[in-house]
């Protein structure tokens, strides 16, 4: 599933807000410093320093919390981007 593997690093992207945690088992740090950092078009992430997949914890930063938080804030500014 590796990115870098299938080629797609570096190659045009629709905008990308990435969403992690530091202590990730599935997906490491390492990984989504290298997607922040690739191609040309910006990127944005909220990164959690004591999250895991997703920037998720029990308790405080659950999956609802972050939609409601980080992704739909993000989506709205987008979309509100694209009436212009």
């Amino acid at each position: 599933m590796s990115l870098k593997t299938q080629g797609l690093i570096g190659q045009p992207t629709a905008p990308l807000f990435i969403v992690g945690g530091v202590k990730d088992t599935q997906v490491p740090i390492a990984d989504l410093d290298l997607l922040i950092h690739s191609g040309s078009e910006p990127r944005e992430a909220w990164i959690n320093p004591v999250g895991g997949h997703m920037g998720r914890e029990a308790k405080g930063w659950t999956d609802p919390v972050i939609f409601r938080e980080v992704v739909l804030p993000w989506l709205v500014r987008k979309a509100g981007e694209s009436e212009r």
